[in-house]
């Protein structure tokens, strides 16, 4: 699967959940009580894996880079989906 995903960044570029108007991030971890909540999400897809944005509520805090090899399996799941998605549709464009 992780090398699926370097295949069709390889293909097609990086791209980002906002180019692929997703409903929502996939969410890598999240904490709060309520009133504090720290999100990180994956924001960019690229060959050698994600960029990681955290937010504070709704406040982009830092963001860091996450290898595919270690994102959970759910996670990972969830990242090919999309990529696999991104792919059928670029190859579709090419028609």
């Amino acid at each position: 699967m992780i090398n699926e995903c370097k295949r069709i960044i390889g293909d097609w570029g990086s791209v980002n959940t906002a180019e692929r108007q997703l409903d929502c991030s996939p969410c890598v971890r999240s904490v709060g009580n309520g009133k504090q909540n720290v999100s990180d999400l994956i924001e960019r897809f690229d060959v050698d894996g994600v960029e990681v944005v955290v937010y504070n509520d709704e406040i982009e805090v830092t963001s860091y880079d996450l290898k595919y090899e270690d994102l959970d399996d759910d996670i990972l799941d969830e990242v090919y989906n999309i990529l696999d998605i991104y792919d059928i549709e670029m190859k579709n464009s090419e028609n």
